[in-house]
Order: structure tokens, then sequence, then C-alpha cells
């Protein structure tokens, strides 16, 4: 980042300019939420002209909460509003800044070419200027107000409403998954039986298809039995094998 700014330093003092935003920028702007946390950090340069994060932070937040897509929190997990400005002091000029300024929308976004969802910025725009504290600030703001008119803007249309219903659906089916896998891995009985059927050849599984109910359970410790053991299991009556293959089943996950 500080290549980028040293690459200016012969810059003559200005104001920021303008961002510059076009209609594919706001491709990613569809959200899975209707509001926003925030997320800002500036490094020491920046904090040593009087942009701090604190000042940052009540400014940004100020115009979120009046367009009520505000949300207060920890940014983890998103979806959240990014915004950083990293910069050195100007040598000719102790009170302005070469700086960068990034402001990124980030999320779990749907990558439908791998059937899969990631988290990352889904839209971010960096600006590189020149300027004092007063700019830096007017111009962040102002660019702060056009994200949040284009962001409401795309948020309300016909298209970021599927794209929405989309991914809530993937994550309805994804949580569904989750439900089953984790019945999959308790301890319940049927779902120990059924992990074991897993580990089944598909000669092993015909052949246990084929047994009656109270059956199974003693089939499958059988395979994973010693020789000593298996003898003692045949040596029993049938009524107490059952109780044989629960000890043995208790010693195999004690293991």
């Amino acid at each position: 980042m500080r290549g980028w700014i040293v690459a200016v330093l012969l810059l003559p003092i200005a104001s920021a300019a303008q961002d510059q935003v076009t209609a594919d920028d706001l491709a990613g702007l569809c959200i899975v939420s209707d509001t926003l946390t925030l997320h800002v950090a500036v490094d020491e340069d920046v904090a040593a002209v009087g942009i701090s994060e604190d000042r940052l932070r009540s400014m940004i937040e100020s115009q979120m909460r009046a367009a009520r897509i505000y949300e207060a929190g920890s940014s983890q997990g998103g979806p959240y509003l990014s915004v950083t400005i990293d910069g050195i002091l100007h040598p000719n000029s102790g009170d302005s800044l070469i700086y960068v300024r990034e402001v990124a929308l980030r999320q779990w976004v749907e990558n439908r070419s791998v059937r899969s969802i990631a988290f990352y910025d889904s839209w971010s725009v960096e600006f590189l200027g020149v300027g004092k504290d007063a700019s830096i600030m007017q111009g962040l703001s102002e660019g702060i107000d056009r994200f949040i008119g284009e962001f409401l803007r795309v948020n309300e249309s016909d298209q970021c409403a599927q794209a929405l219903e989309n991914t809530r659906q993937h994550w309805r089916l994804r949580d569904r998954n989750n439900d089953y896998l984790e019945g999959l891995y308790s301890d319940d009985p049927i779902a120990r039986e059924f992990r074991a059927y897993l580990e089944l050849t598909p000669a092993q599984r015909e052949y246990y298809a084929g047994l009656p109910l109270e059956e199974r359970p003693v089939f499958v410790a059988f395979l994973k039995m010693s020789e000593e053991e298996r003898e003692e299991l045949g040596a029993l009556p049938k009524s107490e094998r059952g109780a044989y293959v629960e000890r043995f089943n208790a010693r195999q996950e004690a293991n």
C-alpha cells in the first residue's frame, strides 16, 4: 500500500477528487440482510493529522443510521462495510497527507461456478489522493453518501430480490444438511448403526438388508471382532448376543 503512496510524493497539494463508480461496480451490492455492521481502520500518520478511528466511525455510523442500514455489533460474519485509510505525511506540508482510501462491502457471496458460498469483497472502491484533514473527511463523507444511495437503490431492485432468495435457499439447504450431519454423528443408537452400515461393502450391505432388525447390529459388530470374540459371540444364546454386542461397541468407542 505504501508503494502506491510513495509513487505520488511529488503531486501538488490538492483536495481529494470524486470517486468514479460505474454501474458494473454496483453488481455486488445485494446483501442477505437489511443492515450492515461497520469496520474502520486508519494508520498512524492518518491518526496524526486528527483522523482517528473513533472520529471516522462516528461520522460513518451517523450516515448509516440516518439511512437505516446500520447494525451495531462485530464485523465478524458480515455483511459489513469496511472503510480504511492508509497514508503518509506530505514532505512539503506537515498537515497534508498522501493517502489511499478504500470503501468495501464484505459478505458471504455465492460462487455459481463451483456451487458454493464464500466470504469476500463483493464490492469495493479505492481512491488515491492528497489533502488535509477537512478535505479528506469531506471527500469520504460524500463517498459514503453515494455508496448508501446506490446500495439502497440496488437492494430494492427485482434482480437483487431474486439473488437474495437464491442465496437464502442455499443457506436453508446448508442448515438442513448440517442438522442431518449432526444427527448422523450423534450417540443415538440408530445413528451409530447407520455409520456402521456406511462402512460395509456392497455384498455385506445386501446380506445386512436381508437380516431381521434385531440381528443387524450383531452382524455389523461381528465383522469388526477378532476370532476369539467371534467364537465367544457364537457360543452365546441368541438372547444374550445383543448385550455382548453392546459391550463390544462400548469398548470400540472407548478406544
